[in-house]
């Protein structure tokens, strides 16, 4: 990730010093509401809310691409409510902070679809079975690391929607069972418990290259 923030200021930089009488810079604060499951809990859906909020600075490339640096607290986790066939209840929630990188690319004036991924470090967290507290019994990962894909579109100039799903590339919790599987796909994806991340996302975009314009020093 450390990499991915370097690149990225570097590449500003030299954006910076060759279009400085155009809009390069912008930054985007967002909103947004998560629908939360975990991937090897045994229990499917996006039944746990999440609220995202935060904020990200874009750097445009061209017209049709731009890569944008992400600072966001972020909630994940799982929901299982009783119900008739499942007396059983479940209730995870993983507070983190998220420093995502993405890159943007605009199909048209309106659309884009974005690419990327993200670290996360975990605040803290909560977890319930069966009405029991059971936070401290397991070890979840300080860390959790992942890849982002998203479809967005312009509703005025400056804002933004968008639809983004995320999902973990390693562990967020390692299973205590040493579970074998023939498929080498499975065999990856089954080490533990991994964040599974439907976001609606709300952006407000505030131009800098403006701002420093009409404010220069």
């Amino acid at each position: 990730m450390r990499t991915f923030v370097i690149f990225f200021l570097f590449t500003s930089n030299i954006l910076w010093s060759q279009q400085t009488n155009k809009s390069v810079f912008s930054l985007k604060p967002t909103l947004g509401l998560s629908g939360c499951q975990i991937h090897g809990d045994s229990y499917d859906g996006y039944n746990k809310l999440g609220f995202v909020a935060g904020f990200n600075l874009n750097a445009q490339f061209t017209e049709k691409a731009s890569a944008e640096l992400g600072f966001l607290f972020s909630q994940k986790g799982s929901k299982h409510v009783p119900s008739k066939s499942d007396a059983s209840y479940y209730f995870l929630n993983i507070n983190y902070i998220e420093l995502p990188l993405y890159f943007h690319f605009y199909l048209n004036s309106k659309y884009f679809i974005t690419l990327g991924g993200y670290g996360s470090y975990m605040i803290n967290y909560y977890e319930n079975r069966d009405y029991v507290d059971q936070t401290g019994w397991y070890v979840y990962n300080r860390y959790d690391f992942g890849a982002v894909t998203g479809l967005g579109r312009k509703v005025t100039e400056d804002l933004l929607v968008e639809i983004r799903f995320t999902n973990s590339l390693v562990p967020i919790r390692n299973f205590n069972s040493n579970t074998y599987y023939n498929n080498p796909v499975a065999r990856y994806f089954n080490k533990g418990y991994y964040n599974n991340i439907v976001t609606f996302l709300l952006c407000y975009k505030f131009d800098l290259s403006k701002t420093r314009a009409n404010n220069p020093t």
